[in-house]
Parts: C-alpha cells; sequence; structure tokens
C-alpha cells in the first residue's frame, strides 16, 4: 500500500489530526502525498524506476473500503489476532474514541495481493515520485503520472468492499 495517483494524499491530513503531531508547514502543506511514499521519497522513486514487477495499492482504492464499528460484530472469533482486530475498530471507530470509520489500508493490499479478492478496476500507468521537499506547498512524495518510462505499474483503482468485508472477516475469524 502506498501513494495517491487521482486522489489528495493524507500527509497534511494526519499532520493536523492531532496537536502533538504536527511536524510544520512541509507537512501541514502536503495534500499530495501518502504517508508511505512521503516518509522517503526517493526509495518509492527507486523501486518505481527499477525493473521489478509492481502493483500499486494506493489510498485511491484504499478509500473505497470503509468499516465502521458494527463491522466488529462480524468478527467472532476469540483468538488473539480476532481480538486486536475488533479492539482497533472499536477503538478507531467507536463511539468512546475517534469515531470515524477506518479506511483499511494494508489489509486491504494484503487480501489483494494474497488472491483473496481481484480488484474491480485496474490502469497501466508510467509514474515517478516527486523528490523536492520545499517548506511550503510541499508536493514530496507525490506520485506523477508520466507519458512514458521504462516500464508501466499497475495501479488497483478499484475494489468491491462487500467482497473484502466478507473476506477479511472469513479470514480472521478462521
Amino acid at each position: 500500500m502506498a501513494g495517491a495517483v487521482y486522489v489528495d494524499g493524507n500527509v497534511a491530513a494526519l499532520n493536523d489530526a492531532q496537536k502533538a503531531w504536527d511536524q510544520g508547514e512541509s507537512y501541514s502543506s502536503n495534500h499530495s502525498a501518502e504517508w508511505n511514499v512521503f516518509v522517503d521519497p526517493v526509495a518509492a522513486n527507486n523501486v518505481f524506476q527499477s525493473n521489478l514487477p509492481l502493483t500499486l495499492v494506493p489510498l485511491d482504492v484504499c478509500n473505497q473500503v470503509i468499516l465502521d464499528a458494527s463491522y466488529s460484530q462480524q468478527i467472532t472469533a476469540t483468538d488473539p489476532v480476532a481480538t486486536l482486530v475488533r479492539q482497533v475498530l472499536e477503538t478507531k471507530s467507536g463511539t468512546h474514541a475517534e469515531g470515524y470509520p477506518v479506511p483499511i489500508f494494508d489489509p486491504l493490499a494484503t487480501v489483494l495481493m494474497a488472491g483473496g479478492i481481484e480488484a474491480t478496476k485496474v490502469d497501466e500507468q508510467f509514474l515517478s515520485v516527486n523528490t523536492n521537499i520545499t517548506p511550503q506547498d510541499n508536493h514530496c512524495g507525490q506520485i506523477q503520472l508520466q507519458g512514458s518510462g521504462s516500464r508501466t505499474i499497475t495501479c488497483v483503482l478499484g475494489v468491491s468492499q462487500f467482497a473484502f468485508s466478507k473476506h477479511f472477516a472469513e479470514v480472521i475469524n478462521s
């Protein structure tokens, strides 16, 4: 899971979520990068420019799979992993805490790459990463579409929230 191709990134939103997380204007002004790419844009760009086969699961698709507190009721197993998943969902989306539905990032990428569900939309693009950090109006870590390149990267842009929710609960409960 990395990047934001056609949607806004999450660096500024994460930076501004709590006062203690404020890292300054180079973070708070970055509305284009996703956190995982932002923290090491040079490494991300090196991977993008390599010959490694690459399927990107960006925020574009992760933002389509949102779980709220009620989803925790589908987690019925009592082992430590299931208990942790249930607690995270309840803490992050329940009324006693942040109270926001939870977009699913790494679990979605894992389920897709393991073949648990199939993408409903993919796109092949030439991509690079902006590696220039600026103190204001920062775009460092932004995924950039290129007209050409040495190879395309597969970008997952659509999934079924229903299929993910069903499969994820089955895996956690098994």
